[in-house]
């Protein structure tokens, strides 16, 4: 009777620790990092909805009283937007021709438009895709590639478009130089031997030899191209503090983590007054967790943004897009786990497990900071 009772008391601690250790552990691997390591934030000042500004088929419905801005059309029994802002960052080449500002995107008739011009139609690979949460190419006339086009201009990205081919989008830091190289005054085989090197899926997509031949500078090129450098030179400083930050903070919290677990090592099983050092065991092993668990939950959200991190969770995967429900459910998980714990803190089977439970955590924070802020740097 006894021999049951201590046998079930101590398998609950033990399951605690595994499901605690499972949920923190098991849905990162900083090795197999995507491409996307810089963030892609939308610009602020791009406005979700503008007035209509091309005819379109339907009843019209005057301006809503409480937002005059908006315009709708009366499609069956939904009244739903049809147009996006006008977009007023980024770079667009037309066949090597340097399109002025405001960029107006459009999704009518099968095809994606640009100022009232097709660029190019919607198929498959611009279809919704299966692991959205939304359809709101359905709802919105949105496009995962329009989306990624919007995405890349109001973060003072390229979009290439050439005659017969699909859109090329040229992110960040590529797109500027991938800019610059072109404003240059090298020569076209230095110009394309730059170019061949920049570092980007959307770059290695692009025909730079025909257009470095065409390429055409608008007038206002010079002024927005200025904008641009300051721009990603003011977010690349930023993401370097939030790194340094990151990576000080994960190699301190290590430091202190590795020496009060070996100072508060469990103890051995002749020992006397084993419930009270039990128990100082498992409140310093339950603070480490939470601790460790509150830089992880910080890191995670400062890199899963833009996509810098390969979250093999698939549950997790779809709470990345939420920084507040992966906040909850992590917070929920944690807490509930060490809240098992600690009621278990008096024995000695959960300060052992909790112990090696903190240490393992303990490397896995080690692996991520060193893997993520110093080796992928």
């Amino acid at each position: 009777m006894n021999s049951n009772s201590c046998t079930s008391t101590a398998v609950l601690p033990l399951m605690a620790c595994l499901c605690l250790f499972c949920h923190i552990s098991a849905g990162r691997d900083p090795l197999r990092p995507s491409l996307r390591r810089h963030s892609r934030p939308r610009s602020p000042t791009v406005r979700r909805w503008a007035p209509r500004s091309t005819g379109r088929t339907g009843t019209e419905l005057p301006p809503q009283p409480n937002n005059p801005e908006l315009d709708y059309t009366f499609d069956g029994e939904l009244q739903i937007p049809t147009e996006f802002g006008a977009i007023t960052y980024g770079f667009v080449l037309r066949n090597g021709e340097e399109l002025p500002p405001p960029f107006d995107f459009d999704v009518s008739d099968g095809s994606i438009w640009l100022n009232g011009q097709a660029i190019c139609a919607v198929d498959d690979a611009t279809a919704p895709r299966p692991d959205l949460p939304f359809d709101r190419w359905q709802e919105v006339g949105e496009t995962p590639l329009l989306a990624s086009i919007r995405v890349a201009l109001a973060d003072h990205g390229l979009l290439v478009l050439e005659s017969g081919a699909k859109p090329c989008v040229v992110e960040g830091p590529g797109a500027l130089s991938a800019l610059l190289v072109l404003s240059g005054g090298a020569s076209v085989e230095q110009k394309l031997g730059k170019l061949g090197g920049i570092a980007s899926d959307g770059a290695k997509q692009v025909d730079w030899a025909s257009v470095v031949e065409t390429f055409t500078p608008s007038s206002t090129f010079s002024e927005r191209l200025d904008t641009a450098a300051l721009y990603h030179e003011s977010l690349t400083g930023q993401k370097r503090m939030g790194r340094q930050m990151l990576l000080v903070g994960g190699l301190l919290l290590t430091v202190l983590a590795l020496g009060g677990l070996f100072h508060f090592r469990p103890v051995p099983q002749d020992q006397l007054v084993v419930k009270e050092v039990a128990s100082r065991t498992a409140l310093v092993c339950v603070a480490l967790l939470m601790t460790l668990n509150l830089y992880d939950l910080v890191a995670t959200v400062y890199t899963c943004v833009p996509g810098g991190v390969t979250e093999l969770n698939p549950v997790a995967r779809k709470m990345l897009r939420t920084p507040l429900l992966l906040s909850l459910s992590k917070l929920v998980a944690v807490g509930g786990g060490c809240a098992a714990i600690w009621w278990f803190r008096q024995q000695r089977v959960a300060s052992m497990a909790v112990w090696w439970l903190s240490l393992a955590y303990t490397v896995v924070v080690f692996h991520w900071t060193v893997c993520q802020y110093i080796l992928l740097v």
